[in-house]
């Protein structure tokens, strides 16, 4: 019989590495793959059991130039982090400034006990003070996506787990093909909710007037004070 001719073994060969190349020839930025972990055993069974955090997720930096999404958007609390996608839903972690609620109250008392001094507590709670903070979102609480293709910007409205009825608008501006990557991660998930359109200011009209009214009574309250002394 004739000799058979053996079968190179090619399980040890290395493959080669593909770089994605932009125009300039230059790597293009690309959203960290974040990396899965071990896949636990079945109690009695014997067989690997898949769990949520063993399946490749999408992970993009929180680059947030506040926005709303809609009219009706609260601005997010958060300032920077990074923003996950998974199969289970959405993770935001990072840091974020203090509820809207709290910042309010020490405004109000603030400018009423040192007549004006408010505005410095205001800036301190906006631009110094920072907390950690984590939310976890299942695909239900995100209620749509504003892409805005011609400043690479996005507006993610979403609601807490355990506060539906205040709907948030988080901005971000995302550069160098992140747009593009983050634009597809979001389409693979909750297509019917991504919109084009403009991402809207963080204070609506009503606001700026509310607030310059309570400036302006503000000030009549201290002038009138000060004549009365």
């Amino acid at each position: 019989m004739p000799d058979t001719e053996a079968t190179p073994d090619r399980s040890t060969e290395e493959m080669p590495t593909l770089t994605p190349v932009g125009a300039s020839g230059q790597s293009s930025p690309q959203p960290i793959i974040a990396p899965p972990q071990p896949a636990m055993i079945g109690a009695g069974f014997g067989q690997q059991v898949a769990q949520p955090w063993a399946i490749d997720r999408k992970m993009f930096p929180l680059n947030v130039v506040q926005g709303r999404a809609t009219e009706r958007n609260v601005v997010s609390e958060y300032r920077k982090g990074e923003i996950t996608f998974g199969p289970g839903g959405v993770n935001l972690q990072g840091k974020a400034v203090l509820g809207r609620g709290i910042r309010t109250t020490l405004f109000i008392v603030t400018m009423i006990l040192l007549r004006g001094g408010g505005l410095i507590i205001a800036l301190i709670l906006e631009y110094a003070v920072r907390l950690d903070r984590t939310d976890a979102l299942t695909w239900d609480c995100i209620e749509g996506v504003v892409l805005e293709p011609e400043k690479q910007k996005v507006c993610i409205a979403y609601h807490l787990p355990d506060k539906p009825k205040t709907s948030y608008g988080l901005g971000l501006k995302l550069e160098g093909g992140l747009f593009e990557e983050f634009a597809r991660t979001i389409r693979e998930y909750v297509p019917e909710r991504v919109t084009i359109g403009k991402v809207l200011s963080p204070t609506s009209v009503l606001a700026w007037c509310l607030l310059g009214f309570f400036v302006v009574l503000v000030i009549g309250v201290v002038i009138l004070l000060s004549i009365n002394h």
